[in-house]
Parts: structure tokens; C-alpha cells; sequence
């Protein structure tokens, strides 16, 4: 056993600060290290090194939001990574649930422009001077109906996302409790008479009983 392998070893006990999945990201990770850094393997060894490379480019691809960038068109790939990233700063993907919904806010994203671009080419044909015309047909007519639905989909998608992650991330104020004492508390104050009310009725009294 090489002393690469031995360090390894070593670290592969859980430690106490870690849950059981950050154990595995990690062991995965270090057992990654050292099977690539050896320059003979055994067949046991390949394989053991694909299913842990495969464990460590999952727990990247989920934490960095790569599945996003990854169905994007080639030259949306930029853009999506960057709304990514900025969608990640604002909201703090510390829970599975946050980046789940950030990730979907981001690929609702990259749909709606690649069906924009469809629209385009669907709408619009090129010149042979570079310009663009209508190119309207009964066939084409459909086809835009279609673009357009998915255009709203995923425009909707989009709003239903960010509200579920704004919910998530800054819950509403429940408010409800609070009218319902406020509501009752002015109810008893109904049921009791102010207080120059009070002193007006006894003086009118004593008006009555005393001519």
C-alpha cells in the first residue's frame, strides 16, 4: 500500500462536525484524489475510480447549478451561468430546496429565450442582403401559436419560481393572530361606554331625580 493510500485511509473516518453526506462528499473526494494521482491502477481500482468520479461531479454539478448550463443552448451557456450566480448571491442556496428552485428559475430562464429565438426564426426570414421580412404561411401560423404558448409557459414558470423562492427565503408576515386581538380588544372597548359618557348620563340622572 503506497503512502498516498495510507494518509488517505486515515482521513476516511467521519468527522464530528460532519452529517453523514458531507462525510461521503468528502471521502468520495479524497478517494477521487488518490485513485487519479496513481499511475497504475488495477481493474478493481478503474472501477471503483468511476463510481466515485462520478459521485464527485454529481455533488459539483447540483451545488454549482451545472445541470442548468449544461441543457442550455451553446451560446446561452454565458448568460446562464451568470444568472446563476447572481440568483445565488441574492438568495444563499443553504438549502437543497433554495438551489433546486433556483435552478429551475434559471432554466425556465434559458427556455424562454430559446423560444424567442424560435419565434425569430419562425416570424422572420433573411434576405440575401442581410435583411429580414416577414414570412407568414398557414403552416407557419401554427407553429407560432405553438411558440408562443411556450414563450407564456415559461414566462409563467418563471413567476411561480421566484415567488416560491421569495416565500422561501423571506417568509410573510402572518398577520392574522394579530388583527383577530386587535379586533376583540376593540370589541370590548365597544362594550364599555367612554368614560364622558359615563359622567354625562349620572349628571343627567341626578337631573331627574333632583328637579
Amino acid at each position: 500500500m503506497t503512502t498516498a493510500v495510507v494518509i488517505h485511509e486515515k482521513d476516511l473516518s467521519k468527522r464530528p462536525e460532519e452529517n453523514d453526506l458531507e462525510g461521503d462528499d468528502r471521502q468520495n473526494l479524497e478517494r477521487f484524489k488518490v485513485l487519479d494521482r496513481q499511475k497504475k491502477r488495477s481493474k478493481d481500482e478503474e472501477k471503483e475510480l468511476a463510481v466515485v468520479k462520478d459521485k464527485v461531479v454529481t455533488k459539483y454539478m447540483i451545488s454549482t447549478g451545472g445541470l442548468p448550463e449544461f441543457f442550455a443552448d451553446t451560446d446561452l451557456k454565458p448568460y446562464v451561468h451568470r444568472i446563476h450566480k447572481e440568483l445565488a448571491s441574492q438568495y444563499v442556496l443553504d438549502t437543497p430546496l433554495k438551489r433546486i428552485l433556483v435552478d429551475r428559475v434559471t432554466c425556465a430562464w434559458s427556455l424562454a429565450y430559446t423560444y424567442e429565438r424560435m419565434l425569430r426564426m419562425t416570424k422572420y426570414k433573411e434576405n440575401d442582403d442581410g435583411t429580414y421580412s416577414l414570412n407568414y404561411s398557414k403552416e407557419r401560423t401554427g407553429h407560432l401559436k405553438e411558440i408562443r404558448r411556450g414563450i407564456e409557459s415559461a414566462n409563467d414558470q418563471i413567476l411561480r419560481l421566484t415567488q416560491a423562492l421569495q416565500n422561501i427565503s423571506h417568509p410573510p408576515i402572518q398577520v392574522k393572530v394579530k388583527n383577530a386581538i386587535i379586533a376583540q380588544n376593540m370589541q370590548f372597548n365597544q362594550a364599555a361606554p367612554p368614560k364622558d359618557l359615563e359622567e354625562n348620563s349620572e349628571s343627567n340622572n341626578n337631573e331627574k331625580t333632583n328637579p
